[in-house]
């Protein structure tokens, strides 16, 4: 089922303008569409969206700005009323190469992209926290499921602590965005356990090698590095390819999926596959 809610953050452009186009066109839309950015107002594609369904609300948001947060908490409160927040979609990040390759790490690039990719989804995630559990309330002996109550975050495979054929990310300056994504995946693994009680979903997708402007920017600082080689082996998906595979498998999901980490297909993405280092019998 659709949800009747749903905010979703870095909405101008990429995955998250291509979410809120495929809610707005879906069977059954929800009934609040929440688009959020930085001056949304600035992104024509965003802005004719919400020109041609009124159900999808421009909402001005830096997700590292609490004020600009609360703001957006009481604007989704005055829409949705009694009936909560069904769905949280944690998309906004920031990838800043220069400066997170190591040997000449910058502290300030660093913090940046922890703040915008992990401090950003939790805070946010704690400030929609009632309207998600007014909305859990209302349907209290149903399954988890995006329609019930969820937070879906956008995170990264670079965030894995493993994987088969990967590589450092240093060459892309990505200390600062792989270590971020990696925090992210365990802030929403912990909220798993603290909200599962209360029937709120939590999962993490990784949405593959996407066009996107943030890939864009990757390729312009690898260039001629052997990084850029390993990305080309890789076919980019369309926005629109990607978001219509995690759509589906987020519609698939329920308690069983609680606190997972997944590709956009549903596949598990694995985080403890080491050798054990436990004494064994003779």
């Amino acid at each position: 089922m659709t949800p009747k809610s749903v905010f979703i953050t870095g909405a101008k452009s990429g995955i998250g303008l291509e979410f809120v186009r495929q809610f707005a066109i879906c069977n059954n839309p929800p009934e609040h569409i929440f688009a959020s950015g930085r001056n949304p107002n600035e992104a024509k594609d965003l802005r004719a969206l919400a020109e041609a369904h009124k159900n999808v609300h421009l909402v001005d948001l830096d997700v590292t700005n609490d004020r600009q947060i609360e703001e957006a908490v009481k604007l989704v409160s005055s829409k949705v009323g009694s009936e909560g927040l069904n769905l949280l979609i944690n998309n906004a990040g920031v990838v800043i190469s220069n400066g997170g390759e190591f040997p000449n790490i910058v502290r300030e690039t660093v913090n940046r992209q922890f703040d915008v990719n992990s401090t950003s989804p939790l805070m946010l995630t704690q400030a929609f926290f009632s309207l998600l559990k007014t909305a859990a309330d209302k349907q209290p002996s149903a399954p988890m499921s995006i329609s019930k109550a969820a937070v879906v975050n956008i995170s990264s495979e670079g965030g894995s602590l493993h994987g088969a054929g990967r590589v450092s990310m240093n060459d892309m300056g990505g200390y600062g965005y792989s270590g971020s994504k990696a925090a992210l995946n365990i802030l929403a693994k912990n909220l798993s356990f603290d909200l599962k009680s209360l029937g709120i979903l939590i999962v993490t997708f990784c949405p593959g090698y996407v066009d996107t402007g943030m890939v864009q920017k990757i390729l312009e600082y690898v260039q001629d590095r052997p990084a850029v080689q390993a990305m080309q082996a890789y076919k980019k998906q369309t926005p629109e390819e990607s978001v219509t595979l995690v759509m589906a498998t987020m519609k698939r999901m329920t308690d069983a999926h609680n606190g997972g980490y997944f590709r956009r297909n549903g596949e598990k993405i694995e985080d403890y596959d080491f050798a054990s280092a436990t004494e064994t019998s003779p």
